[in-house]
């Protein structure tokens, strides 16, 4: 499969998580939606976010949001792929459901990476 990329993965250095983790926190408060838990990793996110409309609304917006950020601060090409297509969009339902995710986010992400 990897001989059929068009580009190779993307991998987020420390500026690139920067910029990142930065959007994502201006964004949501932007929104008024809680950012409850965020880790920037280098080649995945994990949010959990509050919000009232759908969550691949939420996806979606984050992921154009810091791709446009990335752009205008001249860290990724034009036209050069960030994310994948998809992602979880995983909903919780329950109080006990938004601690785990949260508790996972925050603790169960690995060794912390170097900050920029």
């Amino acid at each position: 499969m990897a001989d059929k990329l068009k580009f190779l993965p993307m991998i987020l250095t420390a500026p690139l998580r920067q910029v990142v983790h930065q959007t994502i926190e201006s964004y949501c408060q932007f929104k008024s939606w809680p950012l409850l838990a965020l880790h920037v990793r280098t080649n995945h996110v994990h949010c959990v976010v509050g919000a009232a409309c759908s969550s691949s609304k939420v996806l979606h917006a984050l992921k154009a949001r810091a791709t446009r950020m990335l752009r205008e601060a001249g860290l990724i090409a034009a036209g050069r792929p960030v994310w994948t297509e998809r992602g979880s969009q995983k909903q919780l339902f329950t109080q006990q459901a938004i601690d785990n995710a949260i508790k996972y986010v925050d603790l169960n992400q690995g060794k912390s990476l170097p900050e920029p």
